[in-house]
């Protein structure tokens, strides 16, 4: 399961010793100018079954040798291939039935990807902006909706395009602009996980590949309920759920880890869902551990998950005194949209819980904390390898300020945790740095596991 809270621990405690050894400092040299404007831009890959946009393309033995080869080998769709060089993409506005109402610009594939700056364009993402690759002669199209800096082109990207306009036809009054960036987003990064999960691998052409991705789809009913849901005016409240659950919450699901700590050596940790907690009006999921970062001491802490994903409501630790100033916050959003950087906790000027300066006021703290899908990869752990193990980073940056004004200080705590199907977390590593300078490095590895059907 997640443990974010881990990392507020470490970084917490670090940044005490670090302040109260500059406690008696100068200040910090004034802030650093400004950063110019970032241009807005879109890539991403192209891929086809066989490397072809076309009705039909059979693939070739050396296709299939090379999709198991490639560094794409881990992709969401196996069996997909870069299409040619030179092949044009198009930036295109559609209307809701899916017709083309402009061609803005074309492109053409270089190394498997194409790039269009919008910045120059005057463009931003949008509900009905979307890049395209078409074979009029055969009658294929492969198309999808812009909606970030990273949007790759190949059948799964199709399948979320005709969702959504198969269910602005399905439903009256509905049109594209019901569906906001980030919901258009995230039916495309539910859609790339069922892919992933159920290790689905591209049929002979782009319709048949489409059609095998859409009765995978009809199947799960959060990803249904999310589209529908998402077609409705304004921001969601809904999401697609834990597609292969990979944060398996059931009571009594028990997790051994050895670990090693950079300062204290070897240890051994076990995780337990135990129970239940209310927290205000919130039953949450209690998770033990009964040596956290080899502490020594056991801990609980209190998550919720829902469609959207998991809410952490705090811990036991009475030493985290930072916690109780951002809780509750999310650890993580569904889908696992790889790529993707979301701000879980963003709060300034937080009671730091702490006086460490001895001036009888408690510091102050920024606190930051992001989290980002890197990938779907294969890891090794004593208890096994798994193939398709979500990877994912979590950044979490404090900076406090003594209130006596002398220099901040600032520790960035990064945890990276790989979680399986229906298993959970295998591997957690954490690495602090204090003011630039490595202080702190965790790794555990699961051991063993028993799961709760």
């Amino acid at each position: 399961m997640m443990t974010l809270v881990r990392t507020f621990r470490a970084v917490t405690v670090m940044l005490s010793f670090t302040l109260m050894l500059t406690a008696c400092g100068g200040d910090d040299g004034g802030s650093p100018p400004p950063p110019p404007s970032a241009q807005v831009t879109v890539s991403g890959t192209v891929q086809a079954p066989a490397g072809q946009v076309a009705l039909f393309s059979k693939p070739s033995l050396w296709d299939r040798a090379i999709a198991l080869l490639s560094p794409e080998a881990m992709a969401a769709l196996t069996g997909l291939s870069s299409v040619p060089d030179g092949t044009a993409v198009q930036l295109i506005r559609i209307d809701d039935a899916g017709n083309v109402t402009a061609t803005l610009t074309s492109t053409s594939v270089s190394a498997g990807k194409y790039s269009f700056n919008l910045t120059s364009l005057g463009l931003n993402p949008s509900s009905n902006l979307l890049v395209r690759v078409i074979n009029s002669g055969a009658n294929a199209q492969m198309r999808a909706f812009v909606t970030g800096p990273t949007v790759d082109l190949d059948p799964i990207s199709e399948t979320a395009v005709r969702l959504a306009l198969e269910r602005i036809a399905l439903t009256p009054g509905t049109t594209l602009n019901g569906f906001t960036v980030t919901e258009l987003r995230d039916i495309t990064g539910a859609v790339n996980q069922l892919a992933v999960v159920k290790r689905l691998g591209a049929g002979l052409n782009i319709e048949s590949t489409v059609s095998a991705i859409k009765r995978e789809v009809a199947s799960e009913t959060g990803l249904t309920g999310f589209i529908v849901a998402a077609a409705a005016p304004g921001e969601s409240t809904e999401g697609p759920g834990d597609i292969g659950n990979y944060f398996p919450l059931t009571q009594g699901n028990t997790w051994q880890f050895q670990g090693t700590h950079s300062e204290t050596g070897q240890y051994s940790n076990t995780v337990k869902v135990a129970g239940t907690k209310s927290v205000g009006s919130v039953t949450t999921t209690i998770l033990t551990e009964n040596n956290p970062l080899n502490s020594r001491a056991a801990e609980e802490v209190y998550y919720l998950k829902d469609s959207r994903g998991i809410w952490n409501y705090g811990n036991s630790d009475s030493s985290d005194t930072l916690s109780p100033s951002i809780i509750p916050f999310r650890e993580l959003l569904f889908p696992l949209n790889v790529g993707v950087t979301s701000e879980v906790v963003n709060k300034k000027g937080v009671n730091f819980g702490q006086d460490l300066d001895a001036d009888g006021k408690n510091e102050t703290a920024d606190v930051l904390s992001q989290v980002t899908v890197e990938a779907f990869e294969n890891v090794t752990v004593p208890k096994g390898t798994f193939t398709s193990a979500a990877k994912v980073v979590h950044k979490t940056t404090i900076t406090a300020f003594p209130s006596t004004g002398s220099k901040s200080v600032k520790v960035i705590g990064t945890q990276t945790l790989w979680f399986v199907v229906n298993l959970g977390a295998v591997k957690r590593t954490l690495e602090v740095q204090a003011d630039g300078q490595a202080a702190e490095s965790v790794t555990e590895e699961l051991v063993n596991a028993t799961i709760v059907n």
